[in-house]
Formats: C-alpha cells, structure tokens, sequence
C-alpha cells in the first residue's frame, strides 16, 4: 500500500492513501498512521510534503572507506555520530537551501532513513 503525507487545498496537513496515479486525490488515513485506517474522506492533493515529521535526525560519518578517500581524511577509528537540523527535511520538489555562510561547502550524497513504527527489543521508552 502507497501512503503519502499531503496537504490539501485548504492547507490541511493528512496522511492518505493515492486514489489514482497522477496523485490528484487521497484517501485520508483517520487517526495515527501505524494504527489508524483509511476512511471515508477523500481529499484534493495541492502538495505532497516531507514523508517524515523526525524529533531527531541522527547521522553517521565516515562509515565507509570511499567517503573518506574522497576527501582525504584518516579512517577514524569509530564511525562519526553527529545530528542534523530537523529543518534539513524537505519534501518531493521543495528547494534545498544551501546556507549564506558556506553554500560551496555543502556536499551531496544519497541518505537512507529506517522508520521503526514500534517500540523495539531493551528499548528505552
């Protein structure tokens, strides 16, 4: 099943289900969107946003050898944990905006992100 974080014509913010290909309208998923269920409404799709609302964006560096050779850097003996801005999310088509004190310094990369949609094993609540 397809699920897409939406706004409608009216500025509301949904979770849905795509109710045709081009995106146009969603069925509004009622309630959290792990336990909820796609109801009765439907609703005009104006713009599909971020498909996450994260509390934290944690990042690793360095955790493979090439990225390190890129940009000669010494293999640290641990990878490298630091955090990201939650504002560095952006949604399909949104502009990414480089930053005035550096725009030469940023770098590109594909991310990869897990959401786990449940407590897991010794986790810490």
């Amino acid at each position: 099943m397809r699920i897409i974080r939406f706004k409608d014509e009216r500025g509301g913010l949904f979770w849905g289900i795509p109710e045709d290909e081009g995106i146009e309208r969603a069925r509004i998923i009622e309630g959290d969107l792990f336990s909820g269920h796609p109801g009765d409404r439907v609703a005009r799709v104006s713009r599909l946003v971020a498909p996450v609302v994260p509390a934290n964006i944690y990042a690793v560096g360095f955790n493979y050898r090439r990225h390190a050779d890129e940009t000669e850097t010494a293999y640290p003996e641990e990878p490298e944990i630091f955090m990201k801005p939650t504002t560095s999310v952006v949604g399909p088509g949104d502009p990414v905006l480089l930053p005035l004190a550096g725009p030469d310094e940023v770098d590109y990369e594909g991310e990869l992100a897990v959401i786990i949609g449940r407590t897991g094993k010794k986790s810490v609540a």
